[in-house]
């Protein structure tokens, strides 16, 4: 069960030696393929995301760390209030990407992004 995301913008050789190393000692599965990202499925688990330079992503993600780490929760809507309650500050909205899937990057108050997602098991009914 994956309970945690690591997102690592790193130069390109970087990235490919990143990559190569997660696949090659660590037991890592690419599980898709996506320009500028390589998305690894770690055998505990968590899910590793290596970024490189010309990677589509968002301009906040990356500004102030090259690594965001991101935290699986029951009930994301709850798990905000409770993070804004604590300082924290929404980056963007929480985004629905599907039924399944939903998430939320905040900046803590030194401007570290993290980030809070939820996975919700698909069901027949989702279909």
């Amino acid at each position: 069960m994956r309970t945690i995301k690591i997102a690592i913008q790193a130069e390109s050789g970087d990235a490919d030696w990143l990559k190569q190393l997660a696949l090659s000692n660590c037991g890592a599965q690419q599980i898709h393929y996506e320009a500028g990202v390589a998305p690894l499925l770690l055998p505990d688990g968590t899910l590793l995301e290596v970024y490189s330079p010309h990677a589509a992503c968002p301009d906040y993600l990356f500004k102030t760390n090259k690594v965001v780490v991101s935290f699986k929760v029951d009930d994301i809507e709850q798990a905000v209030r409770t993070a804004i309650d604590q300082g924290l500050t929404t980056l963007v909205p929480i985004t629905y990407l599907c039924t399944t899937l939903s998430y939320c990057h905040l900046s803590l108050a030194d401007g570290t992004v993290i980030g809070l997602y939820q996975e919700k098991e698909h069901s027949v009914s989702d279909s």
